[in-house]
C-alpha cells in the first residue's frame, strides 16, 4: 500500500542522521575509581569531553583513584544524563570548650561558576544544641541567605526526627552558584547541661543520604563523617550563554546532534539546556547512535496477542490475524459486540459538557471553522478534553458528525486523536476528544513570530507518525478508510510532539472488494488531489497527494519552486541530503497522475 512505502522511506531517513558531537579520541576512560560511569559530554583525558567544564580529572595517586571536577578538589561520585552530578563536600564545624571559648571553626565555601546546587535534591541541615546555621550564596549577582535554628539542653532529648530539637533542616534556594555555610552559637554552648556537645555542624546534603540520630551525631563528633554527598545541576552552556533551545539549535556547537535526540529547556536555575532521547528511544543523546530504539516487542511479550508484534524505530506495530482489528497497540476481535461495547462508554450527559465548558464560554474556544467550534472542557475528574460542537440547524454538519463517530468507532491508533465520548441529546451533536495540548502542526510551521521552530529530526518524526496513521487507516482497519482532509491544521501535536491525526468528518469507507469510490468531491483547496477533483474517483492516492502537501509544508516549500524555498531554521550542512530526499518524496506524492505517486 502507498503509505506502507512512505513510512519505510521516512524511517530510513530518520535513521540516517548526520554524525553527532562526540569524543574526538577513541581512548577515553569511562570510569575512575568509585566513579564507575563517565558519560559524554563529560570525559577523562584530552579530546574526551564536550568543553573544559566537563573535564573529569582522575587522580591515580590514591587507591582507589579519585575523580575530581575539572581541576578542583570536588570529588565526583556519580554523573547522570538527566542533568545531575553527586560530589562530596565538607561538613562545617564550630566547636567550644567548657569555658565557652571557640576552639575550632571550619566553614567551607563552594564556588560553582558553571554549576548550581540542586534545590530539589538537597537539604540544608544544622545540628547541635546551640546552633544557628546559615547558608549564604549567589545566583548570578543576586545574594541569598537562609538558615535554621537548632536548640536543646542536653543530648538526652535527641530523637530520630530533624525538627529543631538538636537538628533542623530546610530547602536551599534555587540556582545557587556560590555559597558559604556559616555557623554561630547564641551562648557559646554555655547553657548546655553537659560537656558532651561541644560542636555545631551544618552541611548541604543529598536528600535521604543523612539520617539524624545520636549515632550520626557521634560520627560527626569523632570525625568519622567529615564529608557528605551533595547534588549539583549541570547543563550545556554557561553563565555567559543563557539561551533557549531555539537559539542553541542555531549554534555550531549545538550538543543534541545525536540520532533521535532533542533539546530540553532547563528549569532548575542552571544556564543552558539538556539533550534527551526522543520518545521510544533510550541511551546517551549527546553522541552518535547514543539513543537506541526501545524494542517494545521484546520488553512486553503480550503486545499484539494473538497477533505478532513488529518493532519499528521508536515505535511498534501489530500484524493481526484474520477477524482481528489492528488498534495500533494490539489486536482486537472484530465483531458487533466489540463496537456495541464501545458505544456504551461514549454517552456523556449534556449538562456535564455545559459545566465542562463554562456554558460554552468564548474564552474556551480552541478553534472554529465551517463545521462549528471546538471548546476546551474540564471534566469533573480534572481531565482536559476538546469538545466539538456543530452549527445549529446545519443538517450537513450533523451528518458529518455522525460520520465521524462511525469512522472513529473503528479506529484505535496512537497517532489518531482519541474519541472519548459523544452527546446526541441535543439539537446539535457534540463530540468529546482527548485534549491535545501543543496545538496544530500548521501553527508550529507557519508561526510568523518564530516562537516555535521545529527541529529537523522532529519534523521527520511527525511526518513518519502521520504516515503510519494513514497507513493504518488504509490497510489495517476492517474496512479501509480514506481520510479526505489530510492537512497540517488536522495534525495535532502533544507536549512530546507526537502527531495525532484528527477530523474524520469527511472520511469515507471503501469496501474491501473495491479500490475506489465515486463520491462528491470534498477536501481543502491546496491539499486536494487534482485527479480526484476532476474525476470524483476517491482512492487512497487522494490522501497520498494531501500528505505530499504536508511534507512540503514541513520543509516550508512552495509547490511551484520545490527546491528553492526551504526554511532557513532547519537547514545545516549535516541535513542537506535528507532535505533533498524528503523534497523528492514530496514531489512524487504531489504528482498530478496517481501512477507517479509512491507505490
Amino acid at each position: 500500500m502507498a503509505f506502507g512505502i512512505l513510512v519505510v522511506l521516512l524511517i530510513v531517513l530518520v535513521t540516517t542522521t548526520a554524525p553527532a558531537a562526540q569524543p574526538l579520541s577513541s581512548n577515553c576512560n569511562s570510569s575512575c575509581g568509585d566513579l564507575t560511569f563517565v558519560p559524554y559530554p563529560f570525559g577523562i583525558g584530552e579530546d574526551c569531553y564536550f568543553n573544559p567544564k566537563f573535564l573529569i580529572t582522575c587522580n591515580y595517586s590514591t587507591k582507589p583513584p579519585k575523580a575530581f571536577l575539572m581541576e578542583s578538589n570536588l570529588n565526583v561520585k556519580s554523573i547522570s544524563l538527566d542533568g545531575e552530578m553527586v560530589i562530596e563536600h565538607f561538613v562545617s564545624r564550630d566547636c567550644y570548650n567548657n569555658k565557652a571559648e571557640r576552639v575550632e571553626r571550619r566553614m567551607p565555601r563552594l564556588w560553582l561558576q558553571n554549576y548550581t546546587a540542586s534545590s530539589t535534591s538537597n537539604k540544608f541541615v544544622g545540628i547541635g544544641c546551640d546552633t544557628r546555621a546559615l547558608v549564604e550564596g549567589y545566583r548570578g549577582e543576586d545574594r541569598y541567605a537562609t538558615g535554621c535554628i537548632s536548640s536543646c539542653d542536653s543530648l538526652n532529648v535527641f530523637n530520630e526526627s530533624c525538627s529543631g530539637v538538636g537538628c533542623c533542616q530546610i530547602s536551599i534556594p534555587r540556582g545557587l552558584q556560590n555559597f558559604t555555610i556559616k555557623l554561630t552559637s547564641y551562648y557559646n554552648h554555655s547553657g548546655i547541661l553537659d560537656d558532651s556537645n561541644p560542636c555545631n555542624y551544618a552541611f548541604v546534603v543529598k536528600e535521604n543520604e543523612f539520617n539524624f540520630s545520636l549515632e550520626s551525631f557521634k560520627a560527626l563528633e569523632n570525625k568519622t563523617i567529615e564529608m557528605l554527598p551533595m547534588v549539583l545541576n549541570w547543563a550545556i552552556g554557561n553563565e555567559d550563554q543563557v539561551e533557549s533551545c531555539e537559539a542553541a539549535k542555531k549554534r555550531v556547537d549545538y550538543a543534541c546532534k545525536g540520532r533521535y535526540s532533542d533539546c530540553v529547556e532547563v528549569k532548575d536555575g542552571s544556564a543552558g539546556y539538556h539533550c534527551r532521547c526522543l520518545t521510544g528511544f533510550q541511551g546517551n543523546p549527546y553522541i552518535l547512535d547514543g539513543c537506541q530504539d526501545i524494542d517494545e516487542c521484546k520488553n512486553n511479550l503480550t503486545l499484539c496477542k494473538p497477533g505478532n508484534c513488529l518493532n519499528l524505530p521508536g515505535n511498534w506495530t501489530c500484524k493481526c490475524p484474520k477477524r482481528y482489528n489492528n488498534t495500533g497497540t494490539g489486536c482486537t476481535l472484530n465483531n458487533a459486540g466489540y463496537q456495541s461495547e464501545k458505544l456504551v462508554i461514549f454517552c456523556i450527559a449534556l449538562e456535564e459538557l455545559k459545566r465542562a465548558t463554562n456554558n460554552y464560554d468564548e474564552d474556551r474556544v480552541l478553534g472554529e471553522g465551517g463545521f462549528g467550534k471546538v471548546y476546551k472542557g474540564i471534566l469533573p475528574n480534572n481531565e482536559a478534553v476538546a469538545i466539538k460542537k456543530s452549527k445549529i440547524g446545519d443538517e450537513t454538519q450533523t451528518a458529518q458528525f455522525i460520520n465521524e463517530i462511525i469512522m472513529l468507532l473503528q479506529i484505535n491508533h496512537r497517532n489518531v486523536v482519541k474519541l472519548l465520548g459523544c452527546c446526541l441529546e441535543t439539537e446539535v451533536p457534540l463530540l468529546v476528544y482527548k485534549f491535545i495540548s501543543n496545538g496544530t502542526l500548521f501553527h508550529h510551521i507557519h508561526n510568523t513570530r518564530r516562537t516555535s521552530v521545529l527541529a529537523w529530526k522532529l519534523r521527520l518524526k511527525i511526518a513518519t507518525e502521520t504516515a503510519q496513521a494513514l497507513a493504518y487507516l488504509h490497510s489495517a482497519t476492517s474496512t479501509p478508510i480514506i481520510h479526505r482532509d489530510v492537512k497540517s491544521t488536522n495534525i495535532l501535536l502533544d507536549d512530546n510532539y507526537v502527531a495525532n491525526v484528527s477530523d474524520f468528518g469527511a472520511s469515507r469507507l471503501i469496501p474491501i472488494d473495491k479500490n475506489q469510490l465515486t463520491t462528491m468531491v470534498q477536501g481543502t483547496l491546496g491539499y486536494l488531489d487534482p485527479e480526484y477533483f476532476h474525476s470524483s474517483q476517491l482512492t487512497e492516492k487522494s490522501d497520498v497527494y494531501s500528505f505530499g502537501v504536508v511534507l512540503a509544508e514541513l520543509l516550508t516549500i512552495e509547490q511551484n519552486c520545490l527546491f528553492d524555498v526551504v526554511d532557513g531554521d532547519i537547514v545545516d550542512e549535516e541535513n542537506v541530503v535528507e532535505l533533498k530526499q524528503v523534497a523528492n518524496l514530496a514531489k512524487r506524492c504531489l504528482s498530478v497522475k496517481g501512477t507517479k505517486d509512491p507505490p
